[in-house]
């Protein structure tokens, strides 16, 4: 017997300021609700980890089109 778990998360699409911060960089949804803040030293790393981050909502309903094709 298969279980599914419901997940419920802010729905997307995600974004991104259009200029960083020199500190965390804000994701936010629509209505500019927080969705994270994401931190790091490394400025390439978490600039590459917030468009990741900003990213995910839409790669969701990617997976999920496709598993709509492509039964698991």
């Amino acid at each position: 017997m298969k279980t599914e778990t419901k997940v419920e998360h802010t729905p997307g699409p995600w974004n991104l300021p259009e200029h960083r911060p020199i500190g965390p960089i804000d994701i936010v949804g629509d209505g500019e609700q927080l969705v994270a803040l994401v931190y790091g030293e490394d400025i390439y790393k978490r600039d590459a980890n917030a468009r990741l981050i900003a990213a995910a909502s839409e790669l969701l309903a990617a997976l999920e089109a496709m598993l709509s094709v492509y039964p698991a």
